[in-house]
């Protein structure tokens, strides 16, 4: 279904404070205009379900191609087949051909990207041609769909942030600020496997085969 899906961490300010002292992501400005035309076009690509035409698949390849296991994908730096990411993780957009089609309409849509001139001697300016002309054709067209049932609601995540963020109470102790450190020992065991696991963003609701 067509939405725009942000880390849940920045609809609350002291999420994004947790989130930078603990050395997680961190989002400026550009990151943030990145992250909203990346998930635009994710959006565009499911309201009008351009993902099942022809053209699209002649372009981006097969829509229900497996994503690769947590998101660890093989790329090649040098490959002009694809846009270049303006955000993390680099090479996105050779991670699915879903991935590549936002990344691919993210730099379309960024004002003075100047793609034509920049790709002109790339095989991926044939990519930002077809989000061109396809962006052309729709624009006074209604979408196909508009609506859906999310498949993974924000409402339904109740685990506590320190399970979602797999730091042990020292761990978060470090880096946090201290006003709640009582309060915290309180309420959680103090247990550590002596590994410290890496975080990354959650969205505030899940799309089907993608990010």
């Amino acid at each position: 279904m067509p939405f725009i899906g942000i880390p849940f961490h920045l609809g609350d300010g002291r999420l994004t404070r947790i989130e930078r002292e603990l050395e997680c992501t961190a989002y400026d400005r550009r990151d943030l205009l990145f992250l909203l035309r990346h998930e635009t076009g994710h959006a565009y690509n499911y309201a009008y379900q351009l993902y099942d035409t022809d053209g699209w698949r002649s372009v981006f390849g097969d829509f229900e191609k497996s994503y690769p296991e947590n998101f660890r994908f093989k790329f090649n730096p040098y490959n002009r087949n694809y846009v270049r990411s303006q955000g993390k993780p680099k090479y996105y957009a050779q991670a699915h051909p879903d991935e590549d089609f936002a990344e691919t309409f993210a730099v379309w849509l960024t004002p003075r990207s100047n793609w034509k001139t920049e790709y002109r001697n790339w095989p991926s300016l044939r990519k930002l041609e077809y989000v061109d002309r396809i962006m052309t054709r729709l624009r006074k067209r209604k979408p196909v769909v508009t609506d859906g049932k999310l498949d993974s609601p924000h409402q339904s995540k109740t685990y506590p942030l320190i399970e979602y963020y797999g730091e042990d109470i020292d761990a978060f102790k470090d880096n946090a600020m201290g006003i709640y450190d009582q309060d915290l020992q309180k309420i959680f065991v103090l247990a550590t496997n002596g590994h410290r696991k890496s975080c990354t963003p959650r969205t505030l609701s899940a799309k089907t085969g993608a990010s």
